[in-house]
């Protein structure tokens, strides 16, 4: 793990030469997270995408496929050598016959935190006994990272920033930056460790010469949030809402201000403050010209608006499972199986595609393929190139 910790020039992938080619017709990319559980989620997902690229879906075939960190266990690809096969076909097995279809240099993957843990620890206990952990992922090793990077499946893009540059394919001449950032190695190290990698993508963002008319950066960990990361927890039967209670105090969240004190995952923790004031600033700064971030971790569907100088946001970190989500307003009631709970958010993924100088913005439903309602009756979203949603 040093040789990353230092993180060599040897590691440093942006991409300067050419633009990728993608499916003819305007560009259209599919986007999930946290992939890496196995179950009817994740195969709804890859039924979806299916159904798109064989045109039993209207919502058209997918020229990019983007996995946002986490498609595999709980500690990655850091498994015996002899699992590695069974653990990649267990998730990325489904989306097969799209990744065939689209080719390797179409299909782009980041670290999540997963990506990066060690092992597995039998037990751990805390407060003096009264909370015992087990099977919790633990410790930090480059390992898995390093099998990931070497599937001939996908680009997997770790460790510093990376870049790919598209056609908008939409009758204009835009070209579109698809940028992606480690944020896993971030939240997995101390803040004095980031200056390489954080230097890195300042770097990539003004160097002189490159151009593109819209720039999509792509994380792990989102710098804004509705769900269970940001403390959306609790749902409140009186109120029918999602209530946000801190998982960084310790008298009225003991467990969660345990596992932020092992392994600092919620926002409001110092390390992740850290991240998004560091990485906020590169992206809000004047000339970075970033359209939107999108993220996991979160294992929801999120629509953010721009904020405090920063781009609009979006969460789709349903790959293989959901968590409670503050928005979309009111809370869906969300059917899994024969488990029924309030304040879900509904699985699914996003989809970009670039029509007339614009992109819609649409999250689908894997269950049965429909057109997400992001609140207010809302499901679809047009992005310009300013950033602006309506």
């Amino acid at each position: 793990m040093r040789s990353t910790v230092r993180m060599c020039a040897a590691a440093l992938c942006i991409l300067l030469g050419g633009t990728v080619s993608a499916q003819p017709g305007p560009l259209t990319i599919a986007v999930l997270g946290d992939a890496g559980q196995r179950g009817a989620i994740l195969r709804g997902n890859a039924g979806l995408l299916d159904n798109m690229r064989t045109g039993q879906h209207d919502g058209g075939r997918c020229g990019v496929l983007v996995f946002l960190g986490d498609a595999f266990g709980a500690t990655g690809l850091n498994v015996p050598a002899s699992d590695i096969d069974g653990e990649v076909n267990s998730t990325l097995g489904y989306f097969r016959p799209v990744m065939q279809d689209i080719g390797p240099g179409n299909i782009h993957g980041i670290p999540g935190e997963a990506d990066y843990y060690a092992r597995m620890a039998v037990e751990n206990t805390a407060l003096f006994g009264l909370i015992t952990m087990s099977e919790w992922p633990v410790g930090l090793s480059d390992r898995g990272v390093q099998r990931a990077a070497a599937l001939p499946e996908w680009r997997f893009h770790a460790h510093y920033p990376c870049s790919a540059f598209y056609p908008a394919g939409d009758g204009t001449q835009d070209s579109v930056e698809l940028i992606f950032f480690d944020s896993a190695l971030l939240m997995r190290t101390s803040p004095p460790g980031w200056g390489g990698v954080l230097d890195s993508l300042r770097r990539l963002l003004h160097a002189p010469g490159r151009k593109a008319e819209w720039r999509i950066l792509f994380t792990h960990h989102p710098l804004r949030s509705a769900g269970e990361h940001a403390g959306f927890t609790v749902w409140n039967d009186e109120d029918s809402t999602v209530e946000r209670v801190t998982g960084c105090d310790r008298d009225s969240n003991a467990f969660r201000y345990v596992r932020n004190w092992i392994d600092p995952e919620d926002l409001c923790t110092d390390r992740y403050r850290a991240y998004c004031d560091s990485l906020g600033s590169i992206i809000g700064a004047p000339g970075s010209r970033i359209q939107v971030v999108l993220s996991s971790h979160d294992r929801s569907l999120q629509m953010l608006p721009p904020e405090g100088g920063l781009p609009a946001q979006i969460v789709s970190g349903c790959g293989s499972q959901t968590d409670l989500v503050r928005l979309p307003v009111p809370p869906v009631l969300f059917t899994a199986g024969r488990k029924t709970e309030n304040g879900r958010s509904l699985p699914g993924l996003v989809q970009l595609r670039w029509e007339r100088g614009r992109v819609a913005v649409v999250f689908y439903n894997e269950r049965n393929g429909e057109r997400v309602d992001m609140g207010g009756g809302k499901r679809a979203f047009s992005m310009g190139r300013d950033g602006d949603i309506r």
